[in-house]
């Protein structure tokens, strides 16, 4: 199963939403944890952090520095089944 990990929205004023350079926490290929740190998205107004939703290998979509919008795929995790266990 593949999961989108997308940017949240973080207000109405806010069209466009800058990835800060050097914060994707994880590289694609790599195991995340639910609840783990993945990126941090940077606005005029604010940083922000987007956690894994949900625990797999993560595929990074979004570049470093590009802008996105709110509600835009960046990133999938996929989730791979192990016996009873989810990685």
């Amino acid at each position: 199963m593949t999961n989108e990990v997308v940017v949240p929205h973080i207000s109405s004023s806010v069209k466009k939403i800058k990835i800060m350079i050097d914060v994707w926490h994880k590289q694609t290929g790599e195991l995340v944890w639910q609840g783990e740190r993945l990126v941090e998205l940077e606005t005029d107004k604010a940083v922000c952090e987007v956690r894994a939703e949900t625990t797999g290998i993560l595929e990074v979509l979004a570049e470093k520095e590009a802008n996105v919008c709110q509600g835009e795929v960046i990133a999938n995790i996929h989730e791979r089944y192990y016996g009873t266990q989810i990685f």
